[in-house]
This record gives structure tokens, C-alpha cells and sequence, in this order.
């Protein structure tokens, strides 16, 4: 048994095996052009009785643009890194500053930065803009673990590798 392989046994739950040992992707990516923007696009039923979007939805779109990001900069969204690949991903922070109400006039853009790449951590700035202005900022944090044991693990070099060139791709 190596010291990535878990003594916990590997079970099937109607074709969905839990999290195995974890591994690191097979290479970098490394083609990025400025920072990912995730479109969202606003219904009148994502919208509460004043007809702005409803205030639970702003994080809830925002961690769908970082599981974009984790799909375009490591090439797998959370449910692959969980059972694929035996990482997890939790968020140990997450805070929104509102600017201007959402709403279902215009597309949603959500821009998603790194901001600090700890040893084991993960740090995004979100940014939403709809028709050129601004609706909200939020700053995540993420911490990585493997998935079958919910332990601190440090970021994989392949995926730190992926993010860092993601980062200073990004253009801020």
C-alpha cells in the first residue's frame, strides 16, 4: 500500500463509487487568456418580490463560475476531483459585497480571479457585472483535502502548476 492509498474500502452506491485514493491530474494545463468569465443568465423565477434576483442566488451562480474554473484550468469540476481524482475542494470562507441589483434584463458575467495560492489553499476573487456594470463582488477561499478522508492535502504540483499559470494569465 503506498502512502497515498487508504485503508477505507471502496464502495458502489448504484454505480457512483465513493472517492478513492487521491491522485494528481495527468499534466499542467497551460493556454490561458485573461481571466474566465461565467454567463449566467438571469430568470424572472431566480428573482424575489422587488424583481431583483434573489440574494441567495448571487453565491450559489458565483460557485458555479468557480466549478467552471476548476473545469477549464484543471480540466475536471468538483464531482471529477472528488471521485476521479480523490481531491475535494471545501470553502473555509466566502463574502459578497453587493453593488447594483441582478436582474433578468441582461446576462450575467462572472469573473473569476486567483488571488493567493497557499500551500494546501486556493483564494478567488468573483466579480458580476451585468450590461458593463457592476453588481458584486466575493472573495472565496478553498482548502484541499483528500476527498475519502477529508485530510489536508497540499495542492497537487500538476494542479499548482495549472493554477499559477492561470493566475499569471489572468492579467490582474
Amino acid at each position: 500500500m503506498t502512502t497515498q492509498e487508504s485503508a477505507r474500502p471502496v464502495r458502489d452506491y448504484a454505480g457512483i463509487r465513493s472517492p478513492g485514493p487521491w491522485r494528481d491530474i495527468d499534466h499542467p494545463r497551460q493556454s490561458f487568456t485573461g481571466p474566465l468569465v461565467h454567463e449566467i443568465t438571469v430568470g424572472w423565477g431566480d428573482c424575489d418580490p422587488a424583481q431583483i434576483a434573489y440574494t441567495a442566488n448571487i453565491p450559489a451562480w458565483s460557485l458555479d463560475a468557480i466549478e467552471a474554473w476548476y473545469r477549464h484550468c484543471v480540466g475536471a469540476g468538483w464531482y471529477e476531483l472528488n471521485l476521479r481524482y480523490g481531491i475535494g475542494t471545501p470553502f473555509v470562507s466566502l463574502g459578497f459585497d453587493f453593488k447594483s441589483p441582478v436582474t433578468p434584463l441582461h446576462v450575467l458575467g462572472i469573473c473569476v480571479e486567483v488571488t493567493h495560492i497557499g500551500n494546501s489553499s486556493v483564494s478567488h476573487a468573483v466579480t458580476g457585472r451585468q450590461n458593463g456594470t457592476l453588481c458584486f463582488t466575493g472573495q472565496t477561499t478553498a482548502t484541499f483535502v483528500e476527498a475519502a478522508a477529508m485530510s489536508p492535502l497540499r495542492i497537487p504540483p500538476n494542479i499548482r502548476s495549472s493554477i499559477e499559470t492561470y493566475q499569471s494569465a489572468q492579467g490582474s
